[in-house]
């Protein structure tokens, strides 16, 4: 039995070979990396928006804890003007105040009126 190898010499060839062909481990079926690019691609997107979805957080939650302050400081000054009812009611029980504004450290709240028909034990 006798073998024919015919060489293909540079001139014969019509146009640029694929990049594909030169490998010898490549098939007509190989998709070259394309695989893992585009998984690498889809990891990276899934890891930035993770991260742009923590810092968000962390920034909107500096919004909550100011607000939860600013509640708390009112709530503080609204009981300072109670306080100060109380105190004028139990010094003059005729204590009827229109719009007195009443100093409670650095800030201010205005005592409308005072109602109530029953007296309260201490």
């Amino acid at each position: 039995m006798y073998y024919c190898y015919v060489l293909e010499s540079k001139k014969d060839r019509k146009g640029p070979r694929p990049v594909r062909s030169r490998l010898p481990q490549a098939t007509a079926s190989s998709n070259g990396g394309y695989f893992a690019l585009m998984a690498a691609i889809v990891i990276s997107a899934l890891l930035i928006a993770l991260s742009f979805t923590v810092s968000f957080s962390g920034f909107f939650s500096r919004f909550n804890v100011l607000a939860s302050e600013s509640k708390e400081h009112s709530m503080a000054l609204a009981e300072g003007c109670v306080d100060h009812a109380m105190l004028a009611l139990s010094i003059n029980p005729d204590y009827s105040p229109t719009n007195e504004v009443v100093k409670v450290g650095p800030e201010e709240c205005v005592v409308e009126s005072v109602e109530g028909t029953e007296e309260v034990p201490f």
